[in-house]
């Protein structure tokens, strides 16, 4: 009966001062390297512990529940499992933090881009400068530039610099402005056969052009 109530029991503080006082009395260990001091004497104390009933029994019902989880098959196949998780959760963290830093990137710089852009007062200059030099392909370009710069401010379409001059006036024609929208589509046309149809452009386009351009402005002026 003393046994069992031995091995239910902590041990006394008495018992546990008078084992550390023990094994730190004891010549080899305070004469001994510190390195191998310190490893020396962890064991030894170890030893004098598991020599505690009550403390020899918890380290043996510690490992025999640790032996009894790990023997078991099941229990790598769980382990594994949660690993792969981890894994798995950690590679999702990451990606979705780098997509998001991407995303924030790519918006932030886009939005300088649009922020930045030039009046339509100034392409409209340039193109005329254009003109005037003999360049009438880049004038037509930039009179075009111009005319969705007026768009863009009137919040008929969105200006963005990887949309196509078609997507532009599919973007148009969604808007309840039917007269803009149809004398849009000759100014379309001709950018169009003149930027990407490869003909030559002389001061007889870029004349219709503008005149294109100028019944738009005056259907946007006239609601």
């Amino acid at each position: 009966m003393s046994g069992e109530r031995l091995m239910t029991s902590p041990p006394s503080p008495e018992l546990v001062k008078s084992t550390l006082q023990e094994v730190l009395s004891q010549r080899q260990f305070v004469l001994a390297p510190h390195e191998s001091f310190l490893r020396k004497w962890v064991k030894h104390l170890m030893e004098q512990l598991s020599s505690i009933p009550t403390i020899k029994f918890l380290l043996e019902f510690l490992g025999a529940v640790l032996d009894a989880i790990f023997s078991h098959p099941i229990t790598w196949y769980v382990l594994g499992g949660v690993i792969a998780l981890l894994v798995l959760a950690i590679i999702y963290y990451v990606v979705t933090v780098i997509r998001s830093n991407r995303a924030a990137e790519i918006g932030g710089s886009r939005s300088v881009r649009i922020n930045r852009l030039p009046t339509p007062e100034a392409q409209e200059q340039e193109a005329y400068a254009l003109a005037s030099s003999g360049n009438y392909l880049g004038a037509i370009k930039a009179l075009y530039f111009s005319l969705i710069l007026t768009l863009h401010q009137h919040k008929l379409l969105q200006y963005q610099p990887s949309k196509t001059n078609w997507e532009f006036e599919a973007e148009l024609r969604k808007q309840p402005r039917a007269r803009l929208s149809i004398l849009f589509r000759p100014v379309n046309a001709l950018y169009d056969l003149k930027c990407y149809g490869l003909e030559p452009c002389g001061p007889d386009d870029f004349k219709r052009f503008s005149e294109f351009r100028g019944e738009c402005l005056e259907a946007l002026r006239a609601g």
